[in-house]
């Protein structure tokens, strides 16, 4: 997992795979695009951007990748992203789906938080489990942008 401003995400070239592609498509007027699906690189790197409320952490659930690395961050609003670097420990609740590229975990008994927002982005890796969305106090409505990179 690496977690950082936006402003330092190519930085992390030697990293993330697709960098320059990525800056190109974050370059953009996000606030502008609607929610939905956005080609960056075919399907080795594409954007979904979506319009959510935020959720009592009681009411998360802990996901996970096996083919794509998540970069996450907010074009609206704020939210806390639950995360547990290295997956393979937790108990699964439901099968890898391999045509969505998802998985979901019971969550543990101890786990991290960030804060994700317009200015901080977080990048996990396809074993770092997540558990997004998650309101900071009072629930809201917030805008995200979830790029998704292919690892394998």
């Amino acid at each position: 997992m690496i977690y950082d401003t936006l402003a330092n995400i190519g930085k992390y070239a030697a990293i993330i795979p697709h960098i320059s592609v990525i800056r190109d498509f974050l370059s953009r007027d996000l606030a502008s695009l609607p929610d939905g699906r956005y080609a960056i690189d075919g399907d080795n790197v594409f954007a979904n951007i979506s319009s959510y409320s935020t959720k009592r952490i009681e009411d998360g659930v802990f996901e996970g990748h096996r083919k794509y690395a998540d970069i996450q961050f907010l074009i609206d609003g704020d939210e806390l992203c639950g995360i547990v670097p290295g997956c393979e420990w937790l108990k699964e609740n439901t099968a890898y789906d391999e045509g969505k590229d998802i998985r979901f975990f019971a969550t543990p008994a101890a786990f991290s938080q960030v804060p994700l927002t317009t200015m901080h982005f977080a990048f996990f890796a396809p074993s770092d489990a997540h558990m997004p969305g998650i309101a900071p106090g009072a629930m809201r409505r917030v805008r995200k942008c979830v790029i998704k990179v292919k690892i394998v």
